[in-house]
């Protein structure tokens, strides 16, 4: 290895090092541990973090600090001898993905991409995978046998088989990656069911001019959230911007800036009987599928706002149904569901939501704006990163929230 590089990697590493306590924090919600550095927003976070810094970047400010002699060391990406440590990327090599990657891993890490498993995979450390079926099966996760870590593009992770994983393999959410896109899409359902949009656009199609049809305001409302995780809290955010009181229920009742009110599992019933509005903002795990049945739905509103932005199973789909049905008043908005339609097939639940006048839908698109899969990929391989060189990264999920 060059002395150039080995300065390099040893400058970086105790960049972060300095670094470390500006970004460190932790939060155990949700049934998954965050912890190390917080990867911030690609988009958004990360720029105004710069432009307070002066438009440095922490590589710029640890060069800086390194011409002054601090900070020496190597890096954990590289194995001694000089080899680099191997991530798999099980996606297909496309000029994009192979940009970033390079970006992000190609000073610290070999990255292999699907046509390169054949070259030998035995000692593959990391695992980047988008979906399992159809692309990892038990013939690959048993000839990764150095495998350490699995980080997966997508915020939800009960897609995984863990009980076909090791346990000593950590995996990792990609919470927080498109939670800003999410928190909108959220806030748009909200305020579409809240001011009758397409009801009003429905009626004027037919030449119907309607001022009698009053709408819900959001400022003195209250805004129900399930979760606080990267999504919960920028829904928070923009409810409170709305002048929303909010009342929430996270896994450890931690309290949240913002939040009037933030409670445990034990207090759904009273957060579903004071909301106006409700946002489920939840990981799909054993303990949350099918928590909001018949008897959740009875506590809430006769004129509430349903908003799921998280996982279809997570409400019982029966029990929404014949829930609409009868309460014409309550109005669901969903962008999640119960089953998706292969290719070729056409969009079906196991009830008719689509004939109820009191159902917004949308087909599972929130995180859906140009750039999403860049900034995804960009964000899972930040965090890839982060386990290269300090072996402590963010999103670690709890395997007991997905097996007994």
């Amino acid at each position: 290895m060059s002395s150039s590089k080995t300065s390099r990697r040893g400058i970086e590493r105790g960049l972060y090092k300095s670094l470390a306590p500006a970004f460190a924090w932790q939060e155990k919600d949700q049934g998954y541990q965050e912890k190390g550095r917080c990867a911030q927003d690609v988009h958004g976070e990360r720029k105004e973090s710069e432009r307070r810094r002066g438009g440095r970047t922490p590589i710029e400010i640890r060069a800086a600090s390194a011409r002054e002699g601090r900070g020496k060391g190597e890096t954990k990406g590289v194995i001694p001898g000089g080899f680099l440590r191997k991530v798999l990327i099980a996606l297909k090599k496309k000029e994009n993905v192979e940009k970033i990657a390079g970006e992000l891993l190609s000073d610290i890490a070999g990255v292999l991409f699907l046509e390169d498993i054949e070259d030998g995979v035995e000692d593959v450390e990391v695992l980047v995978l988008f979906q399992w079926r159809g692309v990892i099966g038990e013939g690959l996760i048993g000839r990764l046998r150095s495998l350490k870590f699995i980080q997966a593009l997508t915020a939800g992770v009960n897609h995984l088989p863990f009980e076909e994983i090791p346990e000593n393999v950590l995996v990792a959410s990609n919470s927080g990656a498109n939670a800003g896109y999410i928190a909108e899409h959220a806030f748009a359902l909200m305020l579409a069911a809240a001011k009758r949009l397409f009801l009003h656009d429905r009626l004027l199609r037919k030449g119907e001019f309607r001022q009698d049809i009053f709408s819900k305001p959001l400022r003195g409302s209250v805004l129900g959230i399930l979760g606080l995780g990267s999504i919960g809290r920028r829904i928070l955010e923009l409810g409170r911007s709305f002048g929303m009181k909010v009342y929430a229920v996270r896994k450890s009742g931690k309290p949240e800036a913002g939040a009037e009110f933030v409670g445990t599992p034990d207090d759904l019933p009273y957060v579903l009987r004071e909301a106006d509005y409700l946002v489920i903002a939840l990981p799909l795990t054993r303990h949350t599928e099918g928590l909001i049945g018949e008897r959740e739905l009875s506590l809430m509103k006769r004129d509430a706002v349903l908003v799921n932005v998280s996982r279809g199973k997570i409400i019982d789909q029966e029990a929404l149904y014949r829930h609409l049905l009868s309460n014409r008043e309550f109005t669901a908005c969903l962008d999640v569901w119960w089953n998706y339609p292969r290719a070729e097939e056409s969009f079906r639940q196991d009830f008719p939501f689509e004939k109820l006048p009191n159902v917004i839908m949308t087909p599972h698109i929130a995180p859906l704006v140009p750039g999403y899969f860049e900034n995804m990929l960009r964000h899972a391989l930040e965090n890839v990163r982060t386990f290269l060189l300090w072996d402590s990264p963010a999103n670690i999920v709890d395997r007991k929230d997905y097996v007994p």
